[in-house]
């Protein structure tokens, strides 16, 4: 990521662009989850709003839209009385995230739908997982069931990879203090 800021850096200081932003603050995050989608061949995303050459909204869609060289739409727009007009060089990058789990969820959601691919392939993947963070990110990604595995001695866990052994825990609604004597028994 740090690489990507410098890049963003140099980038808002250097660059050429058709509009100004209305906004003096960017989320660095939100910007390279854009980008990486862009640069992963996603190519339909909600229009920017512009008035005459200020983005109303969409600056973070029109920076990666910039960066990845991906042309992207713009919907006319109005601009209110008070509007203030910055300069790109003058923008503030901020390192947190702007968008909540939820939001971040819907806007997966909304970019695999625009662009007729799954959710799965809209969302960028570690490129590997080691041995070692193999667990972390399936827990992170099936949070009940791999949370019993975790609590369970190492012994049994090659019963938590078994499709039959989660059906029957799944249809017990999940696990109690007698899990441990079922998982005995199976």
């Amino acid at each position: 990521m740090e690489e990507f800021t410098k890049q963003l850096e140099q980038f808002l200081l250097d660059g050429s662009f058709e509009f100004k932003p209305s906004q003096d603050k960017l989320s660095i995050p939100l910007i390279y989850r854009i980008y990486k989608k862009m640069q992963g061949g996603l190519r339909n995303f909600d229009a920017i709003k512009v008035a005459e050459d200020l983005i109303i909204d969409g600056h973070h869609r029109y920076i990666a839209s910039k960066l990845s060289k991906t042309k992207i739409q713009t919907f006319p727009s109005t601009r209110n009385h008070n509007q203030i007009i910055f300069e790109w060089s003058d923008v503030i990058l901020k390192t947190n995230e702007y968008d909540s789990d939820s939001e971040i969820k819907y806007h997966n959601f909304n970019d695999a739908y625009r662009n007729g691919i799954s959710i799965d392939e809209s969302t960028p993947k570690p490129l590997s997982i080691t041995n070692c963070c193999k667990i972390q990110y399936l827990r992170h990604q099936v949070k009940s069931f791999l949370n019993g595995a975790m609590a369970t001695p190492a012994e049994y866990f090659p019963f938590f990879l078994d499709l039959e052994f989660f059906a029957h825990f799944h249809y017990e609604k999940g696990f109690g203090a007698d899990s441990l004597m079922k998982l005995k028994k199976f």
